[in-house]
């Protein structure tokens, strides 16, 4: 399978230490680097500007440390981007900390200096940030997915999951409408959570949507919505952000 480059942010205090490792991520093959920043507040905006695939990030930065950074993205974020910890020898109990405290996030913990071995290294970062997005490579007709249902626990084919939503009336309150082709369901759960089970047939078209591709039935360029197969009388809108990624898979 051919993958697009990886969108990377690299996220350290020390200016040396980060010129040498986004010139390393620039001469490889497989990463992008979007973005770069020293402290958590010029941190915090280059994430959420830029939407990387991962972020390299210091224990300590200008203005706090990556406590209060990766805190902060997970107050204001939906999905936050796979972690990769840089610390020294003498940080290393602190990242140990972090790995605990957000080890949903933090992928894994690279020791500098980092350039020693880097290809090996490479190699082990790229497999662990494809993992945090996709668990595995699983058969769309034959996956399910468990949710629970009020007192029922149901095992819904993939293949039958049309879109996933917030709905308006439950914005805030931790619940989810699932659309499938023969029945809707009402669960309590975060996209954030349902979105890291699903592969990559399925596509986050705004703040509040995910949308099986297979049943897409036109993309309307004059309204920016897309229109689903089954579901009659309404359409969806594609945010800003997230039109590059949806007309990447569509290849538009």
């Amino acid at each position: 399978m051919k993958y697009k480059k990886l969108k990377v942010c690299v996220i350290d205090d020390e200016p040396e230490v980060r010129s040498i490792l986004c010139d390393t991520l620039k001469d490889s093959l497989e990463f992008k680097v979007v973005g770069e920043a020293e402290s958590v507040e010029d941190g915090i905006e280059i994430i959420i500007e830029t939407k990387p695939d991962a972020v390299f990030l210091d224990i300590k930065l200008r203005g706090g440390d990556a406590f209060q950074l990766l805190s902060n993205l997970k107050r204001n974020i939906d999905l936050v981007p796979a972690i990769i910890l840089n610390t020294g020898y003498n940080d290393f109990e602190f990242a140990q900390k972090a790995l605990n405290l957000y080890r949903d996030e933090v992928i894994m913990i690279l020791q500098k200096p980092f350039w020693k071995d880097w290809s090996k290294k490479e190699d082990e970062i790229i497999e662990r940030i494809r993992e945090y997005y996709q668990p595995d490579e699983i058969s769309l007709t034959s996956a399910k997915i468990s949710i629970k249902s009020n007192q029922v626990t149901w095992l819904i084919l993939l293949k039958d999951l049309i879109f996933i939503e917030v709905p308006m009336q439950y914005k805030g309150r931790g619940k989810l409408c699932l659309e499938t082709t023969y029945k809707s369901f009402i669960i309590y759960s975060s996209l954030h959570k349902i979105e890291k089970e699903l592969p990559e047939s399925f596509v986050r078209i705004n703040r509040y949507t995910i949308i099986n591709l297979l049943f897409i039935s036109h993309y309307d360029h004059s309204d920016q919505c897309v229109y689903l197969i089954n579901i009659k009388d309404r359409s969806f809108g594609v945010g800003d952000s997230y039109k590059t990624d949806l007309f990447a898979r569509l290849k538009f």
